[in-house]
């Protein structure tokens, strides 16, 4: 998953560093590492502020307001970040994102791939940022992956 997104969201010329290390240090941690889910959300965010899409975490994308800390948010894809509660109500394409999945996406753009799997998130944190960040991308890239799809199939066919 994590080749095919760096695959589909970069150009086969073009030379990014920055982009090549991070994908080794993702698969590198990915092979040794417990709690992949939250490192392959980490490898995501980095992965698209790498690439010039970050999303926008400190204020309201829509009217520019701070966030409040402890409040329910949403992800937009198409806005390009976080929205405040106000903005959130109205827009059809925004995935809520609770207090901690947001603490989450601010600490992954900050912190080592290998320490992001801990402490491990509880509640529905997982899935809000799971479901939130595969938006973004799809909005990305007009069109959704086949490896995500592929994984959302194995998990399914998984006992829980």
């Amino acid at each position: 998953y994590l080749v095919d997104l760096v695959a589909s969201l970069t150009e086969e010329a073009d030379r990014n560093e920055g982009v090549f290390h991070l994908l080794h240090q993702g698969l590198r941690h990915l092979a040794w590492t417990q709690g992949s889910e939250l490192l392959v959300r980490g490898f995501e965010v980095r992965l698209m502020a790498a690439l010039g899409y970050q999303p926008e975490l400190k204020a309201c994308v829509r009217c520019r307001a701070s966030l409040p800390e402890e409040a329910p948010l949403a992800l937009s894809a198409d806005a390009g970040g976080l929205l405040c509660p106000r903005c959130a109500s109205g827009s059809s394409d925004a995935s809520p994102v609770g207090p901690e999945a947001v603490a989450f996406l601010r600490r992954a753009l900050v912190t080592d791939l290998s320490r992001l799997a801990q402490p491990a998130l509880t509640g529905s944190a997982p899935r809000e940022l799971e479901d939130g960040l595969r938006a973004y991308i799809q909005a990305r890239l007009g069109r959704g992956l086949r490896s995500a799809r592929f994984l959302e199939l194995l998990k399914a066919a998984l006992p829980s």
